[in-house]
């Protein structure tokens, strides 16, 4: 069981005054977090701010997994305020994708599905290594749903949304 500890942003940010914390294993708060000062961006990552050790600017969840070249850190349960090590893991452009939330833009309330007028059919699709994939069309929203969910598991495994 790891432990973790809810940290705050620094003084005078908007986060600060919104009671806002971010979460770090106890393990890495005295390397990666006391003594820091810490922001949240416009995508709602948690950020240094200070100029110690010459990590202004920098993202913590990279600082904590290494920065690792060319790949992203996928935040599993797509919190970024969860910076704990059991919810980051070290994966490639596409992989994050397939964790991604749904849409702004999506009306259905399920992701890869939507209203199809000309048929008047629920459609299922995917998307998987840069091709969409038509799932088909059905009658319920149920029923695509299952598609839906049924084609993350086999195309997207561990990464599927959860």
């Amino acid at each position: 069981m790891n432990l973790f500890i809810e940290c705050e942003f620094s003084n005078g940010t908007q986060p600060y005054r919104d009671g806002k914390t971010f979460l770090v294993n106890i393990d890495d708060y005295e390397e990666f977090v006391d003594g820091y000062r810490f922001y949240l961006n416009k995508k709602g990552y948690v950020v240094y701010s200070g100029r110690k050790d010459e990590l202004h600017g920098k993202l913590l969840h990279r600082i904590i997994m290494e920065e690792p070249e060319e790949l992203v850190i996928d935040h599993i349960n797509r919190n970024p305020l969860d910076n704990r090590r059991e919810n980051l893991r070290i994966v490639t452009v596409q992989q994050n994708c397939m964790n991604q939330g749904i849409r702004k833009t999506n009306k259905s309330g399920v992701a890869g599905v939507c209203w199809h007028k000309n048929v008047n059919k629920w459609q299922a699709k995917i998307a998987y290594k840069y091709k969409q994939i038509h799932l088909g069309c059905f009658d319920t929203l149920e029923e695509a749903t299952k598609a839906r969910k049924d084609a993350e598991e086999e195309y997207f495994g561990e990464f599927a949304r959860r």
